[in-house]
């Protein structure tokens, strides 16, 4: 008997155990599906590959349908537009009153043409003096332009090279169109080109511009246009007055000598101390290549627009 006792309770206890696991496994399956409705399954649509051929038909049609619509709504905004131009008043215009008879003018007689006046003004305007105009400049005299090609200054003065020892110094004129124009404001086509060489010591060279019984007083300053063929080129500007000579060295505006582009050169008269008299003077301006000075003992500079301001 107690062995059939014994054999129900164990039976019943696992039935109770199988009792339990049931209702939890069906409190499990509740919670799941409590979860899976509120998240909700994300089953997107598997998207449609379309061809090449479909895309462009697609494309096509979305254009067509699009000209369509435009075209559709533009001619109802032309109509529209009509509608409103038609229903303006058109309102008449004034009368015109009849202008006055305008009575014919008296006929000009022509004014006779004056020829003979004007030649004799241009014959007297070619006869000035050498004292010129560049640009806005007034009160000005050229000793040398170069454009003319010769052996004398704009003064009709003779010019010409000189040397000491061994020195060299050759002089001709040289068209500008061959010579790079930076900071270049000069007039005229040729300049002058000064080839020299003082290789040794106590060789010098250099080319004067006369300039006799040429009264100066009135202008206060020389100057000119100069540039080196290679850069780093010195040399010394002297005038005379036939008696006594007083020069500078360019080394006072070009430090590291020429540049080799242009650049001008002003320099007051002042600085020529030994010329006391300016009037009627009788000397020469120069361009002295000397061994002692000239750091650069052969080369090649360019000069222009020699001018008393």
């Amino acid at each position: 008997m107690k062995e059939k006792i014994e054999k129900n309770g164990v039976i019943i206890i696992w039935i109770i155990v199988g009792l339990i696991i049931l209702i939890n496994g069906a409190f499990f399956l509740i919670g799941i599906i409590d979860l899976f409705k509120r998240s909700g399954p994300s089953l997107k649509p598997v998207p449609i590959v379309k061809t090449d051929k479909e895309v462009i038909i697609e494309e096509k049609q979305d254009v067509e349908e699009k000209s369509k619509k435009f075209v559709e709504e533009s001619k109802e905004e032309s109509i529209v537009e009509k509608e409103k131009v038609f229903k303006k008043e058109i309102k008449p215009k004034k009368e015109v009153k009849a202008k006055k008879e305008i009575k014919p003018k008296k006929e000009i007689k022509p004014k006779k043409e004056i020829k003979a006046k004007k030649e004799v003004k241009l014959k007297k305007e070619k006869t000035k003096p050498a004292e010129k105009k560049v640009g806005k400049r007034k009160g000005i005299l050229f000793l040398n332009n170069f454009d003319n090609n010769t052996t004398k200054n704009d003064l009709g003065k003779k010019t010409w090279c000189f040397k000491k020892g061994e020195g060299v110094c050759i002089d001709s004129f040289y068209y500008n169109i061959n010579i790079p124009n930076t900071y270049n404001d000069r007039n005229g086509e040729y300049s002058l080109r000064l080839s020299f060489a003082v290789s040794k010591s106590g060789d010098m060279s250099g080319f004067s511009s006369d300039f006799k019984d040429v009264d100066l007083s009135s202008y206060r300053y020389l100057s000119f246009w100069v540039r080196g063929a290679e850069g780093g080129e010195i040399f010394r500007v002297r005038i005379s007055d036939g008696v006594k000579a007083s020069e500078i060295s360019i080394k006072g505006f070009f430090p590291k000598g020429l540049f080799p582009y242009w650049r001008r050169v002003v320099i007051p008269l002042k600085i020529f101390k030994s010329i006391k008299k300016w009037n009627k003077i009788k000397g020469s301006l120069s361009f002295v290549f000397d061994y002692k000075v000239s750091t650069v003992r052969q080369g090649v500079i360019y000069i222009d627009e020699i001018v008393f301001e």
